[in-house]
């Protein structure tokens, strides 16, 4: 994902005007909403690289879609895989002798011990004393006596343990058998209806501004040019066909030989097995027409069992016309068109053509002179050598001159690639040419209008890049004219059993061919239509980011300007405000008014009563006018009584395109939200104002909010060249008019 930077440092406010008369009125010409233009900046460059574009599948040469492509093939006969077929057995087979554990004879003995004798006391311990002298006697005791050992441990006495073991009796022989096949026809058929391929690549780069003031048209430039040679080509109309015998059956063998468990073992596969032992059918074709040749490119031509070509008749071989005295007054030719194309490229056009024959009409003038003359055909015949049943034939032309036409069918095609993108915002923005805020917008990529962004707005934009492809078609029929002068040819063909095998030809030793162009008929098929966009898929670009340079923290609401209402018709148009009555017994009402046409009228209502007359453009461009009425009365207007309120209401019609700017509303003894239709307290509506244009479905479309261009950063028109001009951009992408406000 690219994220781009467009803002840097901090915000410096501009002052913005409303140009009044009699200057006022220059509007900018190139844009579809009044915007301040962005002074130059340098650009960030995004890029994108190259893009590639080739058809995901055959397109359709006569219309929009995928080309109808037939490859089918159909099987008629078995096809098995058998499961194996055992013949013989074996008996016996292997056994296993039970473990034997160990078995106890005698218990285990423990050793046998004398007791142990603990010592006794004899005589006590005595204490004496006389004349303070003591004596102390100690006491006495029998020495202790230890246990004693008489007879030593005896273990238990087992029998051996005797493991299992296996015994393999197995004897005999066994045969297993299985078999797979396939036997019968296979027909195979390809079609084509005609199709296209194509492969455009474009080196790809947007360049965005730097720095995006709030409010303020900015371009974004799509740069783009062919990568590599852009091609297609075309194919068309193709059809092959073939019956092929497929044969193949193949067993699987294997025995086994066992003699009390020494067996041998041995398989073998037989049939049409590949190097794998896999089936592999023999495959033979009985007749085909128009198979591909060894270069894959369709032949043209009907082939029996792959070699035999039928002579009798032959797509692309002449088919004799004989006369009474056996020369040839003619012959005619039969085929199938393979005609394939490669653009080029010219300019920013790919064209491509070409021409096949159908169809050969030629006059044999040297058999014609023979027949005429009642000459023997000395200039030209067959001879015959074998049997009846089989022989060669050897037909010879010493002079052969021919002349007639040809009936071709001629091709010509263009293709004509455009880069087109898909943007995706993350927030509605404003764009040149739309009445309203959009959030999504589809152009071509050289093409992108200019767009503006509100004040303090950040907005992803997602790039999807796709192809639009206008593809021409032009099928139509010719005829050319070909004179042919052969000296010495020969052709031999061998014959038998209804069937003719060509064995090739020698000569002409001189040959003189000169073809011309007789005359193109009308086309028989002429059409122009936009390829599938599908066709070629959709490539997802790097999302980049544009953003507004932020406001100055110490004056987050910077006040830009004051706006001009700006209503322009296709229906009527209505700019309406709910007003609290004014605190006096009479009030005054004014606002000032700019017809940018020399159509349309206005009319002002209040609570349902119209204000003066009705204000019709005075037939020529004017700068800003003042319409006031004073000394109205409240009461008549608002009625009496407390918190009352009466709709103020202007109504703008007139011919479609009818445009006029509206500003500084102005009442005496209340309020007007937004009268002068300041910017600073609005964001994309129109702050205490309802706008409305009904469309011819009866849907009302919201009105918008577009900035006043500065003087200095526009290229200004007359008021009267903007008046002409303007209204045709701002239908661009709308159904109806509507009203919005342009600061």
């Amino acid at each position: 994902m690219s994220s781009i930077s467009l803002w840097s440092g901090g915000f410096q406010r501009k002052s913005l005007l409303v140009i009044r008369a009699p200057v006022s009125g220059l509007l900018l010409a190139a844009g579809g909403m009044l915007l301040a233009a962005a002074p130059p900046a340098s650009a960030a460059v995004v890029d994108y690289g190259s893009l590639s574009f080739t058809t995901n599948a055959p397109q359709s040469m006569w219309g929009n879609g995928a080309a109808s492509i037939l490859d089918k093939s159909i099987f008629i006969g078995p096809e098995w895989d058998t499961d194996p077929v055992q013949l013989g057995g074996f008996v016996g087979g292997e056994t296993s002798t039970p473990a034997i554990p160990p078995i106890q004879i005698t218990p285990a003995i423990p050793a046998v011990y004398t007791p142990a004798i603990p010592r006794k006391q004899i005589t006590p311990r005595i204490r004496k004393c006389k004349w303070g002298v003591c004596i102390t006697i100690p006491a006495t005791y029998t020495p202790a006596i230890p246990r004693t050992q008489i007879t030593p441990a005896i273990p238990a006495v087992y029998t051996p343990a005797v493991p299992s073991f296996d015994i393999d009796t197995t004897t005999g022989g066994q045969v297993e058998a299985s078999t797979a096949g396939k036997v019968g026809l296979n027909f195979a058929v390809k079609a084509d209806a005609g199709s296209v391929n194509a492969d455009v690549t474009f080196d790809t780069s947007l360049d965005v501004p730097d720095v995006i003031d709030p409010l303020a048209l900015f371009s974004l430039t799509g740069n783009s040019a062919f990568a590599d040679m852009p091609s297609f080509d075309t194919n068309f109309p193709q059809l092959q066909a073939k019956a092929e015998l497929v044969m193949g059956i193949k067993a699987d063998l294997s025995g086994k030989v066992c003699l009390t468990g020494s067996c041998k073992e041995a398989s073998t596969t037989i049939g049409f097995v590949d190097s794998n032992g896999n089936l592999d059918p023999a495959v033979i074709e009985l007749i085909s027409f128009n198979d591909d040749d060894e270069n894959g490119v369709p032949s043209g031509k009907i082939s029996i069992l792959e070699f035999f070509e039928p002579a009798a008749f032959q797509f692309g071989e002449p088919i004799k016309v004989l006369g009474y005295t056996g020369a040839e007054v003619g012959n005619v030719t039969v085929h199938v068109p393979n005609l394939a194309t490669e653009g080029e490229l010219d300019g920013g056009l790919l064209t491509s053509s070409g021409a096949a024959d159908i169809l050969e009409l030629k006059l044999d003038l040297d058999g014609i002179a023979q027949t005429a003359a009642g000459l023997p055909p000395v200039l030209g015949t067959g001879v015959e050598f074998g049997t009846e049943d089989i022989k060669i034939v050897m037909g010879y032309d010493l002079l052969d001159i021919e002349f007639g036409p040809i009936l071709e069918i001629i091709q010509d095609f263009e293709l004509k690639p455009t880069l087109m993108t898909d943007f995706a915002f993350s927030e509605p923005v404003f764009v040149e040419g739309y009445g309203a805020k959009q959030d999504f917008l589809s152009v071509p990529f050289a093409e992108i209008p200019q767009i503006a962004l509100d004040v303090n707005q950040s907005v992803d934009v997602t790039p999807t890049f796709w192809l639009d492809a206008d593809f021409s078609n032009t099928t139509r029929l010719g005829i050319d004219g070909e004179f042919v002068l052969d000296v010495l040819k020969a052709s031999f063909a061998l014959e038998g059993l209804g069937l003719s095998y060509d064995l090739g030809s020698l000569g002409p030793l001189f040959e003189f061919v000169k073809r011309f162009d007789v005359a193109d008929l009308p086309a028989l098929f002429e059409k122009t239509f936009k390829m599938a966009r599908e066709g070629f898929g959709d490539i997802v670009g790097d999302m980049f980011t544009l953003s507004t340079a932020p406001t100055d923290a110490s004056n987050p609401e910077p006040v830009l300007a004051n706006g001009v209402a700006y209503l322009q018709t296709g229906s009527p148009v209505e700019l309406s405000q709910e007003l609290a009555a004014p605190t006096t017994d009479t009030f005054s009402f004014s606002f000032d008014y700019q017809f940018l046409t020399e159509t349309g009228y206005l009319d002002v209502f209040l609570g349902g009563i119209q204000l003066g007359e009705r204000i019709a453009s005075p037939g020529q461009t004017n700068g800003f006018l003042t319409f006031s009425i004073d000394d109205l009365n409240t009461a008549g207007y608002f009625g009496v009584g407390a918190d009352l309120t009466a709709l103020l209401k202007f109504v703008f019609d007139g011919p479609t395109g009818s445009v006029l700017l509206l500003d500084n509303v102005e009442m005496t003894g209340t309020t007007i939200e937004n009268g002068n239709f300041d910017l600073a307290a609005v964001t994309n509506t129109l702050a205490g104002w309802q706008g409305a244009a009904a469309t011819e479905a009866g849907i009302v479309s919201a009105v918008t909010l577009a900035a006043v261009p500065e003087p200095s950063s526009l290229a200004l028109l007359l008021l009267g060249a903007a008046g002409l001009f303007w209204p045709r951009l701002a239908q661009r992408g709308r159904t109806a008019a509507g009203a919005r406000v342009v600061a």
